[in-house]
């Protein structure tokens, strides 16, 4: 096995390492901005003079994930909207909730 052989060797293996440590860091950044910087919740308004739901949705964009969270504003008529009432759990543990529902 000759020295250049060698060299090649660990040039090659060398760029692969540092491919896939930048993939690494790259997907934990996402997964952080997605576990810790994410909004948790969407907020909704509603009109009764206009009989309308407004929801903010929040975009996610993949390839970026220090970027802002683009906010998309959706309309909803009260006639489109079903409200379903959750619950879930007992003593300490018992949670319980609206969901909102478009038909």
């Amino acid at each position: 096995m000759t020295y250049r052989h060698v060299l090649s060797l660990n040039i090659t293996s060398l760029t692969i390492d540092i491919l896939c440590m930048v993939a690494m860091s790259f997907t934990a950044m996402m997964a952080y901005r997605l576990d810790f910087s994410a909004p948790r919740n969407e907020p909704i308004r509603f009109n009764r003079a206009r009989q309308k739901v407004y929801a903010y949705n929040f975009k996610h964009c993949g390839w970026n994930p220090w970027g802002s969270w683009p906010v998309e504003i959706v309309a909803y008529e009260w006639s489109q909207v079903r409200a379903e009432l959750w619950a879930r759990g007992a003593g300490e543990h018992y949670r319980c909730g609206t969901m909102l529902a478009i038909v």
